[in-house]
């Protein structure tokens, strides 16, 4: 029998040290999921065909986030109001598939294309989602969620909702879609909104209906995330985006929905923008005198927490983009708000939405080319930026890196969840996101 131990002895050593490395791998890995703070980011997965710069998922520096949220996929319903090409992607895409069905919109840039840059070789697909992929496996703190709707594609859940066979459709179907993905650590539901006031114009007529839907929906998928963690040993996470604003607040049971969530992404912007001729910040984080209608990110917490939203589940939204006007006159350092255009500016980054900037345009183009002669300016009180051209009349308002860390500031003083920004390709070199990493998390 001795000799018999003394040859297994060695295995069973090795087999203690490679138990003890493993679970310190696991407590390594446990500690750094534990980030103070969600530094969140939004990627869109239509980036990868911006002309001349396209932005594949091997870029994101997932070092320096807890969470990046997909962009965006879709649901089998009514999309009567979307754009013509996201009909057609539908059409296609939910041929013969029940009302309800959780899908990929662009297959071909999640699972096909291939991208620049690494990409996983331990899996069949490639595109975005082999790329995602490989970065969940070299960064396990990084949480990735997928978001269901957006603007273009929240009218299915209008019909789905509301409807017990449909609605249970999407949940069995969105659990199925992150445990073939298995990078996924949840699902972010973006309908926007319940009872009304999106891009379709439905719900208006359906808001106590559609505020129940939305309960039974965020509970439902709740316990079949908290199930599928069982299974498979791990934590899934559910969030939504949401808006505060008096119009949608009515469509959602606050106090009840929020015990299900995991976090809240508040879109605290778009206050203002070339849709109106009143001129202001579209992002301000407080509200002045000045303020058109009182708007801010701080007024819009105060909302929330007087609903009864936990506040460490809410993730304040932050725009890596400016909005701009034309025809501004009477600018100066003690009224950049509440002032008068002629309308949008027909200039900007993307020709489909003009008067829109991404911050990376703002930092390249106006900030670091005093020729063209944008001044900048700073909002203490409102504690927003805003460049300014006096000779063309141009007045663009915009987060940034200063504006920035008064939001984390904020959010650290008021115990709130984080920030996130929308959306991670408008960064230039990664400037804002590295300002939330440092004053997050350092």
């Amino acid at each position: 029998m001795i000799p018999f131990l003394a040859t297994i002895r060695p295995f069973y050593v090795s087999l203690l040290l490679a138990c003890s490395l493993l679970f310190q791998i696991n407590i390594a890995h446990a500690a750094e999921h534990k980030r103070p703070y969600v530094v969140a980011a939004y990627y869109p997965d239509w980036k990868i065909y911006t002309p001349n710069n396209p932005y594949s998922a091997s870029m994101i520096p997932a070092e320096k986030l807890t969470h990046l949220i997909y962009a965006f996929l879709a649901v089998c319903g009514p999309v009567d109001s979307s754009p013509d090409n996201i009909k057609k992607i539908i059409k296609t895409q939910c041929k013969d598939k029940p009302i309800g069905t959780a899908i990929i919109l662009d297959e071909y840039a999640a699972l096909q294309i291939k991208l620049t840059g690494e990409t996983a070789t331990n899996v069949s697909y490639k595109g975005n989602f082999g790329q995602l992929k490989l970065l969940s496996e070299k960064h396990p703190h990084l949480n990735i969620l997928p978001s269901f709707g957006g603007w273009t594609l929240s009218e299915p859940f209008h019909t789905v909702a509301v409807n017990p066979v449909y609605r249970q459709t999407f949940i069995n179907t969105a659990i199925d879609l992150i445990t073939k993905y298995d990078f996924f650590d949840g699902i972010q539901i973006d309908w926007e909104y319940p009872g009304g006031h999106g891009l379709s114009g439905k719900g208006q007529n359906q808001v106590i209906q559609e505020r129940e839907a939305y309960s039974l929906l965020i509970e439902g998928l709740r316990h079949k995330l908290d199930d599928l963690g069982r299974q498979h040993n791990r934590q899934y996470q559910l969030s939504a985006a949401i808006n505060a604003d008096t119009k949608t607040l009515p469509g959602i049971n606050w106090a009840q929905v929020t015990n299900h969530l995991d976090q809240l992404y508040l879109m605290s912007f778009d206050f203002l923008g070339n849709w109106d001729n009143v001129v202001g910040h579209h992002s301000n984080l407080y509200s002045t005198p000045n303020t058109p209608n009182n708007n801010s990110v701080d007024n819009l917490i105060k909302t929330l927490i007087g609903k009864k939203v936990d506040p460490h589940k809410i993730i304040i939204g932050s725009s890596f983009y400016g909005r701009g006007w034309q025809g501004v006159d009477l600018i100066s350092p003690d009224k950049l708000e509440n002032l008068q255009s002629q309308g949008g500016l027909k200039k900007g980054s993307d020709i489909k939405d003009p008067g829109y900037f991404t911050y990376s345009d703002i930092s390249k183009y106006f900030i670091n080319n005093p020729k063209l002669g944008y001044r900048y300016f700073y909002d203490q009180h409102a504690e927003a930026a805003v460049l300014y051209n006096q000779k063309n009349k141009e007045y663009i308002s915009f987060e940034d890196k200063r504006s920035l860390k008064a939001k984390a500031d904020y959010a650290k003083k008021h115990k709130l969840g984080g920030v996130f920004g929308w959306e991670i390709t408008s960064d230039a070199n990664n400037e804002l996101i590295t300002i939330l990493d440092n004053n997050l998390n350092p």
